[in-house]
């Protein structure tokens, strides 16, 4: 029993350094991107706002509010809004409407043409900074949910060691599972107190500070990867 409580220990700091990992690679690679993808979205609300303004000057049928349901088919903030990877190809798809034949003259003769320009260069430099952050080697959110996934078994198996041993002594088996209910006990309270899953230094049973709190510029990009507690829970898959 106490080589699998070892175990389990030893994978979950492995976990904890995983973790470590990839936030320190989001804070060194993700600003960057995000600072080059600001540009872009205040190159696109400009476009958006300015073909706007020509659409409600302009008679039926209206060429630039024909160019504007082409362009951003939901709505510009919805555009601004995807996660990078799916915005770098909207861009692709914008850009290929500004640039291609079809209303170039319009586009032209309404002065959009160098906002065009600005738009390739900025997305040019987004698409830049974001092929070189996926290019670093660092553990994915995958990664590390699937690492404690495995945790969450190895420690499974420990409870279910201690309940097999001791259950012909209830106090025995109690006490051996007491810092067990504690340690739960925390992550719960803590919960309610942060409204989010937090991790547990396995070592001292404290709870770890998540790095990415009190910065908003380690902020993720539009998809969620809130971290999840390592000790054992109903869901080990939770995500918050």
């Amino acid at each position: 029993m106490v080589e699998s409580i070892d175990v389990a220990i030893a994978h979950d700091r492995n976990a904890l350094e995983m973790d470590a990992a990839r936030r320190r690679a989001r804070t060194t690679k993700a600003p960057p991107v995000r600072d080059k993808d600001q540009a872009v979205d205040n190159t696109l609300v400009t476009l958006a706002a300015l073909l706007s303004h020509y659409a409600q000057s302009e008679v039926e049928p209206s060429t630039a509010a024909s160019i504007l349901a082409t362009l951003f088919p939901v709505s510009v903030s919805h555009h601004t809004q995807l996660p990078f990877v799916e915005q770098s190809a909207a861009n692709e798809r914008v850009l290929s409407v500004l640039e291609g034949p079809t209303h170039k003259a319009w586009l032209d003769a309404h002065g959009i043409t160098p906002l065009t320009k600005q738009l390739r260069a900025k997305h040019e430099e987004f698409a830049a900074a974001l092929r070189f952050r996926d290019a670093q080697t660092a553990p994915s959110w995958d990664d590390v949910k699937a690492a404690r996934e495995i945790g969450q078994d190895l420690y499974l198996k420990v409870v279910v060691q201690i309940l097999a041993s001791f259950i012909d002594d209830p106090d025995q088996r109690s006490a051996m599972m007491q810092p067990i209910w504690a340690q739960n006990e925390q992550i719960q309270a803590y919960r309610r107190q942060r409204r989010r899953p937090v991790d547990i230094n396995p070592d001292s049973g404290e709870p770890l500070e998540d790095e990415d709190q009190d910065g908003a510029d380690v902020q993720a990009e539009a998809e969620p990867e809130p971290p999840a507690e390592l000790q054992i829970d109903a869901n080990p898959n939770n995500e918050g």
